[in-house]
């Protein structure tokens, strides 16, 4: 069997983000990857905020939502933008309300070590809520573009300078499961393909 794309969807988005100054807060040390199987599992509080957030838009059908990867200090998916949204509006929406959670999150842990972490890279009062930076979204315009994205998505726990797991699609904070063992991943996806005999 072999799987190709259902339908060539229009609007279908690459879309990678960091954290200010490659802060790493969505892997903090002794966290133990193996143990993380559902999403009330996680020791990790500003990951989860990631994933309930894109659990949030794809639930109010803002977007489809058909891989992933949150990796220490970035994350990247490939989605489709609900007819509401032109790429600019989609992205200036995710990062606010990813902001607002995280940085509302810090203050709820007392986590001042990271609330200074932004503070200083945000000198301004309109910017106060900016913890992301480098934010590229991409249109992917052919079916060779969807390929490669989810390629460097899904292999990226894996690629050199980071070797988190021994095979990517055992990654928890990764829809690689879905595609590659049949497993559900931590925050539900939309299938881009279908299967053919």
């Amino acid at each position: 069997m072999k799987n190709k794309l259902i339908t060539f969807p229009e609007n279908i988005i690459f879309v990678s983000s960091r954290i200010a100054g490659w802060e790493k807060i969505f892997y903090p040390s002794g966290f133990d990857l193996k143990k993380i199987k559902k999403l009330k599992d996680w020791g990790n509080p500003y990951a989860k905020e990631i994933f309930l957030s894109l659990k949030w838009f794809r639930d109010k059908k803002l977007i489809k939502l058909y891989n992933f990867c949150l990796m220490p200090h970035h994350l990247h998916f490939i989605c489709k933008m609900s007819g509401k949204y032109n790429l600019n509006k989609f992205l200036k929406e995710f990062h606010k309300y990813t902001a607002h959670r995280i940085l509302d999150l810090a203050e709820k842990l007392e986590n001042w070590e990271l609330l200074n972490h932004f503070a200083k890279r945000n000198n301004k009062d309109d910017r106060k809520h900016l913890i992301w930076e480098s934010c590229v979204g991409n249109v992917l315009e052919t079916e060779p573009d969807i390929w490669r994205a989810i390629d460097y998505i899904d292999y990226n726990p894996v690629a050199k300078g980071w070797n988190l797991v021994e095979n990517f699609a055992d990654y928890p904070y990764s829809s690689a499961c879905f595609y590659y063992k049949g497993e559900k991943p931590l925050v539900e996806i939309d299938n881009l393909f279908e299967t053919e005999d």
